[in-house]
């Protein structure tokens, strides 16, 4: 940086001040600078690009969650109407059997020919006379038991 003058002057100082090392040292920094600013720039740019895609992926997986939620309330919907119907089918069991119960007491009340159990009612009253055969051999075979 300081080199001695060859000659010196009398109006000139004995050392001079070189001033490529400085200039050079500048341009360095300015290097150093510009490959710092570049990565930066290029770091903030892939943190954009990631950022919209993870924006993207979010909105998908929130569209997602609100419409499985929907889905499932649709289902919820369904199976409720569904516990309605089953009250309505254990009313209708428990009408059906008070109506045998009733329905026994009365068959021997009727004439011979007029009662369930009689072979010309079987093909008359078809499914009257198999729900009844049934009911009684349930209760004979719980009887046994």
């Amino acid at each position: 940086m300081f080199n001695a003058a060859s000659t010196p002057r009398v109006e000139e100082m004995p050392f001079s001040l070189d001033a490529y090392p400085g200039t050079a040292l500048w341009d360095k920094v300015r290097a150093h600078i510009t490959r710092c600013a570049t990565d930066i720039a290029r770091d903030q740019k892939l943190l954009e690009t990631q950022m919209g895609n993870m924006e993207e992926y979010c909105t998908k997986l929130a569209n997602t969650v609100v419409n499985r939620c929907h889905e499932a309330k649709v289902q919820g919907d369904k199976l409720s109407a569904l516990t309605g119907i089953k009250k309505q089918a254990e009313r209708t069991g428990t009408a059906l059997d008070d109506l045998l119960m009733s329905l026994e007491k009365l068959d021997p009340l009727l004439p011979e020919t007029e009662q369930l159990g009689h072979i010309g009612n079987v093909t008359k009253y078809p499914a009257l006379t198999k729900l009844l055969a049934a009911r009684r051999a349930a209760e004979e075979a719980a009887e046994r038991a």
